[in-house]
């Protein structure tokens, strides 16, 4: 909200974005039975955890959704 804040008051001057890190699958995630996977699931756009394996650039841009 605050992005789209900034972005409506200073559009005409300069552009505004962000980066919103997201949550990984980790070997701890994956060991915590209380760890919220369905509800991450179904709030993730693209319905997937990332995996620290893909945390190269290349990988990382299976991640972007313009949202």
């Amino acid at each position: 909200m605050l992005t789209r804040s900034m972005a409506a008051a200073y559009a005409s001057r300069v552009k505004i974005n962000a980066v919103a890190p997201g949550a990984l699958e980790t070997e701890r995630s994956l060991a915590n039975p209380g760890f919220p996977h369905a509800m991450l699931h179904e709030r993730i756009p693209l319905g997937r955890l990332a995996e620290p394996r893909s945390s190269c650039a290349r990988s990382w841009l299976s991640f972007i959704t313009g949202r």
